[in-house]
């Protein structure tokens, strides 16, 4: 299992993308992986009022998501991000993580507000 990145990157339109930023995975993949993001995309984030860098971690069997508000570059409503980490993380491991594995897609979300994790 490798890190995944889901949301936006230059333009409106969430996608998936791995650590290099280069390729981008689409809804009908077959990796599952990639389907259970965009089958999750806006489910995962926290339940409030959609602020700006507002982020919750959902464990599961092997891997983490770390899924946040951001509209940085989608300013729509339901506008997330979504990093899927291999194994069991904490919350502030899986910040670090994403930071390590997106530099440049976590900058850009944090240039707006600091990510916030909810619970």
């Amino acid at each position: 299992m490798r890190p995944l990145y889901f949301g936006c990157l230059h333009e409106a339109g969430h996608y998936v993308w791995g650590t290099d930023l280069t390729i981008r995975r689409y809804c009908d993949d077959a990796d599952p992986q990639v389907r259970f993001l965009y089958l999750n995309d806006g489910r995962l984030a926290p339940h409030t009022d959609g602020g700006q860098s507002e982020a919750r971690l959902t464990q599961y069997d092997g891997f983490a998501v770390l899924a946040m508000w951001d509209y940085t570059v989608d300013r729509r409503p339901g506008s997330n991000a979504m990093f899927l980490l291999p194994g069991v993380v904490t919350a502030e491991q899986a910040v670090t993580v994403s930071r390590s594995h997106f530099p440049s897609v976590v900058a850009r979300i944090e240039s707006a507000a600091p990510i916030s994790i909810r619970t």
